[in-house]
């Protein structure tokens, strides 16, 4: 009956029902809707931001919190209905933050929620909103299982998958890579990340040929290296002797293989030449996908170097690091990665984000105070109907907004609600190119 705008007729439900729910499970829920009847109803654009401004992330939520400011703030002075922006601080716990929401939701000025940050967190509020028909959108969370708990959800980050997908498709169509081979981290993050890219290169006729992995924390990859180095020459052979005779079968390949190793070693031998594997390139790879903790780019981009290999480096996210790539650039010259977004410092949309956000705040604005002010430029774009715009159509009408490009990201929220729009950037002789 309050969905449907009849107050009274709820008002008196509720008034001859209270004795039925007086304790238990039905008294909590019996008191929510009391509380959202009592709710008066406001002229503004109430976001609620489910963030944590104390805790572990408290540094980002506040970032977050400025960035939005500074939207909200100029979007109020050119418009009759302000936006505001109401805080809940659920301090990195979960039980804290799906108390928070649950809360949000009694509250029927709340238009959406902006938030959580943590993709274990999100997942679980998603539940909630889920429920109470809210609409829940995520500045950072990247997991798509998001998504599918809840038909009110949106990522703005993109999730994993669509950045595999698209630096794979990239790869294939664009610098017309047919082979390669990866080295990459052994945890659940990255072995997704991995088995999409793969599928992705099937797609469109390329192949992953050879994969290694590694524990996170280690500090030498020479094992993986040369296991992949290995592969690479023996395939070179193979590619060698098809060029002679293409009927050749696998098991013929391995033997004639294995006959011209031997006589290669008997020949070092009896010359007495050391010859170093360093000093022996592999062609075998169009390009080699070297997904890395942040913390891992110096040694990979030293030992990837040093391995001799002659290809094109693909890279995660992870790679966007300017300064652990300066120092790495005489190792990955070329290096094309893929990323959630973009910055030029030179940009003049940049330069007067950057100082209308000193002059309010009197601090220099972070990357999430940067992914904030897009987000929230993006926010705004649907408040442009505002007769269109209410809690129950806020996440369709957010899925109809065109392509948008942000500062620092672009947005295109498709049917499911995820962020498609995503970057290439290639990094070459100190610079940093975008390519899509």
């Amino acid at each position: 009956l309050m969905d449907d705008g009849k107050k009274e007729k709820a008002a008196a439900l509720l008034a001859t029902s209270g004795n039925r729910f007086a304790d238990g499970p039905p008294a909590v829920f019996f008191n929510r809707l009391q509380n959202r009847l009592a709710g008066r109803k406001t002229n503004n654009w109430q976001i609620a931001l489910l963030l944590p401004f104390s805790g572990e992330n408290g540094v980002i939520g506040k970032a977050i919190e400025k960035g939005a400011r500074l939207v909200v703030d100029a979007y109020n002075k050119q418009h009759e209905k302000k936006i505001t922006l109401k805080k809940y601080d659920y301090k990195g716990q979960l039980i804290t933050a799906l108390e928070h929401i649950r809360a949000i939701a009694d509250d029927p000025n709340t238009l959406l929620v902006f938030g959580p940050l943590e993709n274990d967190i999100s997942a679980a509020c998603a539940a909630v909103s889920a429920y109470e028909g809210l609409t829940m959108v995520s500045p950072t969370a990247t997991e798509p299982a998001i998504t599918r708990l809840s038909a009110h959800s949106v990522l703005l980050s993109p999730t994993l998958e669509t950045r595999a997908r698209v630096l794979a498709s990239f790869a294939a169509d664009s610098l017309h890579l047919k082979r390669l081979a990866a080295l990459t981290p052994l945890d659940d993050y990255f072995i997704r990340m991995e088995e999409t890219f793969k599928k992705t290169l099937m797609a469109h006729a390329a192949t992953l040929s050879a994969e290694e992995w590694y524990v996170p924390g280690d500090q030498s990859f020479k094992k993986q290296f040369r296991i992949l180095k290995r592969i690479g020459l023996k395939m070179s052979f193979a590619d060698s002797v098809r060029t002679i005779d293409s009927t050749l079968t696998d098991h013929a390949v391995d033997s004639l293989y294995r006959v011209y190793r031997k006589a290669r070693l008997e020949e070092l031998k009896e010359t007495k030449t050391k010859v170093d594997s360093v000093d022996i390139p592999v062609h075998a790879f169009d390009g080699m996908f070297l997904p890395v903790y942040k913390e891992d780019i110096g040694l990979m981009a030293a030992q990837y170097a040093f391995a001799n290999f002659q290809t094109q480096v693909l890279g995660n996210a992870d790679w966007y690091d300017l300064r652990a790539l300066k120092k790495s650039r005489n190792y990955i010259n070329g290096l094309v990665f893929v990323s959630d977004g973009y910055l030029n410092e030179d940009d003049w949309n940049y330069r007067r984000f950057r100082n209308r956000f000193r002059e309010q705040f009197k601090e220099t604005p972070d990357l999430y105070a940067l992914i904030a002010y897009d987000s929230f430029s993006f926010l705004t774009r649907v408040f442009s109907d505002e007769s269109a715009v209410t809690r129950a159509t806020i996440t369709e009408a957010l899925t109809r907004q065109p392509l948008y490009q942000g500062i620092y990201r672009r947005f295109h929220i498709d049917g499911s609600r995820g962020n498609r729009a995503v970057n290439i950037l290639k990094y070459v002789y100190g610079q940093l190119i975008p390519l899509k």
